[in-house]
């Protein structure tokens, strides 16, 4: 499936309705309309390509090939996990490996979620222990793979945008059944084990960070805090001296913080440039179908897709304009202040909504639908609100009688900028991560504390500088986080990307990120 932004919902399904009345609105146009060669002379430069090879034969330029070369520069056999990750991984089972009963499988999330955030004895989670065993080799073969610092993402299938060829999904599952399985060695004694199968799990994370994909990104914060919450039960569950030794190895990990303006700078941008490529080599429909479809490859065959006049387009002024708005994102991203790159992505993001474009198909059709009064069926209001949305679209991609060729070509290029927009949400959530793992590291300080004074600190300032070399910070208000000892223990949090003090509270509309004692 081709993935172009995460969050493009709204326009991206828009096109998934565009069947034969948009042939109607665009005046009975064949359903099969031919994508005419563009005939401009593409220019092959910083502002336009971004990189000046390799080029195909057709003198375009080769994402797929520029995104292998720039993401393993300075990787070699030695240092590249990548090969034995996925030779490990060969034959994984997933944790559904047999039809399951009726009562299995109401207890199968429960079990998974008690194995990853408590220790459990053989006998207590069978389905885990099936799970576990039938990994143990895979899990072996995991853990020396990972003890190679790099990770490539390997290069896109033929026809594929640019990014990852990588089973993240298998990464995701042998990292927790790592965890799952440190869980189970710390509750028979075996610390040195349940850490080594903890910092490999961690390991795994750092690797799919290392990725310039906002997909592999996502996975990897999640991953981290996985581990973390499982360091924060062995800290609890252990004697002093254990847990000195767990929260050590928590503070000597390596970072798996996202190279935020890496992913922007090559992986995004080179999508979105690998998308004008195809344009210029005459797939005008291939583009729409990325563009508008979101991967739906059912509703783009039984779609007509117009391509209106992008015949006409100056593909150049689309590239410069890419390229402006991907230099305005990596700016932000390369903030370090995280108030200040949250505030800025949010401008950014409103400027990328303004763009002209035909519309967003769940405010246009489906909520209008569900709205509107009447005795007619779901699918008939759909169908009258779908008709009109369709002729906005066949418009919007016909050039006005008016419009200068620069003119509609920078109309045009927001349908390839516009869907940024999404990567606000992305942001927020690598500062929610970010704050996440604060609490987290406090948390386990404070465990660790309580274990060697008999009491948890009246303030997180007794723990700096001798549990903490510095005092903790929430990055979305830069100030200290919030601890308030309790009857039963305490509560510590980050006010969350609203801001705003709910007294640790999360459910929406209030989003606090918190942890508690005996949590």
């Amino acid at each position: 499936m081709r993935i172009r932004h995460l969050a493009c919902t709204g326009i991206a399904l828009a096109l998934a309705c565009l069947t034969a009345a948009v042939n109607k609105a665009a005046g009975d146009a064949p359903a099969t309309a031919p994508a005419k060669p563009s005939t401009f002379k593409l220019i092959i430069g910083h502002d336009t390509t971004r990189v000046d090879g390799p080029l195909l034969a057709n003198g375009t330029v080769d994402y797929n090939t520029a995104f292998c070369e720039e993401t393993s520069e300075g990787t070699n056999a030695d240092s590249n996990a990548t090969q034995a990750l996925l030779a490990a991984l060969a034959g994984w089972v997933p944790y559904k490996p047999r039809a399951l009963s009726a009562d299995e499988s109401k207890s199968k999330d429960q079990q998974l979620s008690a194995a990853l955030t408590g220790s459990w004895k053989p006998g207590q989670l069978p389905l885990i222990e099936e799970w576990l065993t039938s990994n143990a080799t895979k899990l072996a073969e995991v853990s020396e793979a990972c003890k190679r610092p790099r990770l490539e993402p390997g290069k896109a299938d033929p026809g594929e945008l640019p990014g990852p060829n990588l089973p993240i999904g298998l990464f995701r599952e042998a990292s927790r059944a790592l965890v799952v399985r440190a869980m189970e060695r710390l509750a028979t004694g075996d610390q040195s084990g349940a850490m080594s199968d903890a910092a490999t799990a961690h390991q795994l994370a750092v690797h799919l960070s290392q990725l310039p994909d906002q997909a592999s990104n996502m996975v990897a914060q999640s991953l981290i805090i996985t581990v973390a919450r499982a360091q924060l039960a062995a800290i609890r569950s252990s004697d002093a001296q254990a847990s000195e030794k767990w929260f050590q190895q928590r503070l000597e990990e390596k970072p798996a913080s996202p190279d935020m303006p890496a992913i922007e700078d090559i992986g995004q941008r080179f999508q979105d440039l690998y998308e004008v490529m195809l344009a210029i080599q005459g797939q005008q429909q291939v583009v729409l179908k990325d563009l508008f479809f979101s991967g739906d490859e059912q509703q783009a065959k039984d779609s007509a897709i117009l391509v209106g006049d992008l015949d006409q387009v100056d593909w150049n002024v689309i590239l410069r304009h890419i390229n402006d708005v991907d230099d305005q994102a990596v700016a932000i991203m390369r903030e370090q202040e995280t108030l200040k790159r949250l505030s800025r992505i949010r401008e950014f993001s409103a400027a990328r909504k303004a763009e002209e474009t035909p519309g967003d198909f769940d405010s246009e059709v489906l909520i209008p639908s569900i709205m509107e009064p009447g005795t007619s069926t779901i699918e008939q209001k759909q169908a009258r609100h779908r008709e009109a949305f369709q002729q906005r679209i066949a418009a919007f991609l016909r050039r006005k009688p008016a419009e200068t060729v620069p003119a509609y070509s920078l109309r045009i290029a927001g349908m390839f900028t516009h869907v940024s927009y999404g990567i606000e949400w992305w942001v927020r959530d690598a500062a929610k991560a970010e704050a996440e793992s604060e609490v987290y590291t406090t948390a386990m300080a404070l465990e660790l504390f309580k274990k060697k004074t008999g009491n948890y600190p009246g303030d997180l300032a007794e723990l700096v500088p001798k549990t903490l070399a510095r005092a903790p910070v929430d990055p979305f208000s830069a100030g200290p986080l919030i601890y308030r000892p309790t009857e039963t223990g305490y509560i510590l949090y980050s006010v969350g990307p609203n801001g705003k003090d709910d007294r640790g509270q999360s459910s929406n509309p209030k989003d606090d990120i918190a942890v508690r004692s005996g949590d």
